[in-house]
Order: C-alpha cells, then sequence, then structure tokens
C-alpha cells in the first residue's frame, strides 16, 4: 500500500467526539497543516532552481560585456593624414552568452565593425544616419572575444573639424548590468 493511500484510509477513521484522527492521534488539520508547508517549500525550492539557473541543462548564466582599452588617444592627426583606425576588445566574461544588438557612434566621422571569429558585422555609424541592419546581432560566447574595429575621418569636417575631438562609440548589449557600453577616441586635429 503506498504513503498516499494509507494517509487517506488513516483520515477516514475517526475517535469519540467526532474529531477526525489517525492512528498516531495526529488530527485531521495538523496532517493538512504540514501537507500545506511541505507544497509551498517545495514550490519555492523549485521556483528558486528555475530563477538562478540550477535547474537548466546546458549554459547557465548571463553574458557579461568587458571593454578594452576604454578609451583611446590618437595624439596629434594631420586632417590631410591617414585615416585613424582602433581595435577595441569585446570580451565576454560571463557565464551565458552575450548578444550584443547594436553599434552607434557619437557622430558621422566615426564608424565601427564588430568582428568576432569569421563574422563581420555591417558598417556602423552616427544613430539614425548609418545604413547598417536594425536586425543585426551578433553572439559573443563566454570566454570568447569580438574586435570593434573604429575609423575616423579627421577631414569630413574640414576645418571646422580642427582642434580637440572625442568621438563615442556605443555598444548595446543584453548584459543586465551594463546594457550600453561605451569606448571613447580622442585625438587633436591639425591642417
Amino acid at each position: 500500500m503506498s504513503a498516499l493511500q494509507g494517509f487517506w484510509r488513516d483520515i477516514g477513521k475517526t475517535e469519540k467526539g467526532g474529531q477526525e484522527k489517525t492512528k498516531k492521534g495526529k488530527t485531521l488539520l495538523e496532517i493538512m497543516v504540514k501537507l500545506t508547508i511541505f507544497v509551498v517549500l517545495g514550490t519555492i525550492l523549485i521556483t528558486t532552481l528555475l530563477v538562478f539557473g540550477l535547474g537548466k541543462t546546458g549554459q547557465a548564466g548571463q553574458g557579461t560585456i568587458e571593454v578594452s582599452p576604454k578609451e583611446y588617444d590618437a595624439g596629434i592627426v594631420s586632417m590631410a593624414g591617414e585615416l585613424v583606425k582602433k581595435t577595441f576588445e569585446i570580451k565576454n566574461i560571463g557565464q551565458g552568452d552575450l548578444k550584443i544588438t547594436d553599434i552607434s557612434t557619437s557622430c558621422m566621422c566615426t564608424t565601427a565593425r564588430l568582428r568576432v571569429g569569421d563574422k563581420i558585422s555591417p558598417e556602423f555609424g552616427m544613430a539614425g544616419m548609418d545604413n547598417a541592419s536594425t536586425f543585426w546581432s551578433q553572439k559573443i560566447a563566454p570566454g570568447e572575444m569580438g574586435e570593434l574595429e573604429v575609423t575616423f575621418d579627421q577631414a569630413l569636417h574640414g576645418e571646422a573639424g580642427l582642434g580637440d575631438i572625442v568621438r563615442a562609440i556605443y555598444i548595446q548589449s543584453d548584459d543586465a548590468q551594463h546594457p550600453r557600453a561605451e569606448v571613447k577616441l580622442t585625438a587633436k586635429v591639425v591642417k
């Protein structure tokens, strides 16, 4: 006989006075309270395991973005010189996949492209001004690194662009703590 069948058989027995008791003298109310507590605690335990990923098979956790360096100073650059190019490292230091969902720059003179393994993103520019696909995304596995290739065209603004400049590149991801990472490129543009 199963424990559940025995439980229901015992509940059906009563003593004098009409209060239901089991063979061990416990009332129906005492049994129901203990059963309710057991069910509630079991539900809390299962929910906790599911929320924190301990009940999942495969990869658990979230991706976490790390950008290096956070800033690059190109120094003094001639407006007539070659384009300024710098590669920033984008690394996933989290336990799960990191999904990069968008890249944009602070000015039309700056573009960025992400390379992860053999996959290369479209060229991104100033938000709303570039031709990059709005449906683009790139996954970076835990421990994997991507290269953010940034190009600054110091001649695009002509003489109005002379002097100290700061250009920002924004990386949108599904990192819960840092959904928008930022790197900066600085320079002093001369004739």
